[in-house]
């Protein structure tokens, strides 16, 4: 089973945080999901909802907005998977689209990094 590392940056988004996590656990599949969260020092609910809704989550909270460069690489430095997925809080991940990524870097070892077409609601 292949570890990945999803970093996802956090600030007031407690409304678009949770269908965020969810979908991207509805998509694991055999993935084994590291997630980690670095908020930005919100002050709604955002911390909260992660807690309470994701135990399994891990959620370092800066006292102030560090910035999002700052808090991308605060996480990475503690990542523990052997690939690193950024995603956005607002992000709800497709069916499929994770073992997808995965398939494009196995079929080409040239590859060091892959995007994602973005659907949006409308």
């Amino acid at each position: 089973m292949r570890t990945v590392s999803v970093v996802i940056v956090t600030w007031n988004v407690e409304d678009v945080i949770t269908p965020c996590l969810h979908s991207l656990h509805a998509d694991a599949g055999d993935i084994d999901l590291d997630v980690v969260i670095v908020d930005n020092g919100s002050t709604d609910a955002t911390v909260e909802r992660i807690r309470a809704g994701f135990p399994g989550v891990r959620v370092f909270v800066n006292r102030s907005n560090a910035g999002f460069p700052v808090a991308n690489n605060q996480a990475l430095r503690i990542a523990r998977g052997e690939l690193v997925l950024f995603l956005n809080p607002d992000t709800e991940v497709g069916r499929g689209t994770l073992q997808a990524c995965l398939d494009v870097l196995d079929r080409d070892p040239g590859a060091g990094m892959v995007g994602c077409r973005l659907v949006l609601e409308d």
